[in-house]
């Protein structure tokens, strides 16, 4: 979803719009779904990814953030790694970076954010677009395609 980058992406007039709309469709509004879901019945962990966006074309492809954050060095692999040997992200007190588990009433994201390249983290709130996002799940549900 092309939001927060200016006019970089804009590769025709209505690209940008029609991303939007297919990124909310087909991935934000059912990951939302999931994630509703799973929450009330056990541990879950969510994140954004807000990298490259100051680059001026297609750089930001499905599935990058595994390609470029968990499988070389860094804050992601550290969480991954965490997760799959103590089905918890999170490592010990003193760590300096905790991942807060999602649920429906906070609904806090890990989120990694471009800045020259170092990565920063920052917990943020997933209820962006909330009311879109709602109306998308309550149509899908209706008329799944």
């Amino acid at each position: 979803s092309p939001f927060d980058t200016g006019t970089n992406n804009a590769i025709f007039p209505e690209y940008k719009r029609i991303a939007a709309l297919l990124g909310d469709l087909v991935f934000q509004a059912p990951r939302r779904l999931f994630l509703d879901y799973t929450a009330s019945k056990q541990n879950v962990w969510s994140f954004c990814e807000f990298l490259n966006t100051f680059m001026p074309a297609i750089v930001c492809s499905h599935g990058s953030d595994l390609k470029y954050n968990a499988w070389v060095p860094g804050d992601l692999t550290d969480l991954l790694i965490r997760f799959v040997n103590h089905l918890d992200p999170n490592g010990p007190p003193s760590s300096n970076l905790f991942w807060p588990t999602y649920n429906n009433s906070s609904r806090l994201l890990m989120t990694f954010l471009d800045s020259d390249g170092s990565h920063p983290q920052k917990i943020t709130r997933d209820t962006y677009r909330k009311g879109a996002m709602d109306f998308l799940i309550s149509l899908s549900l209706k008329h799944p395609f």
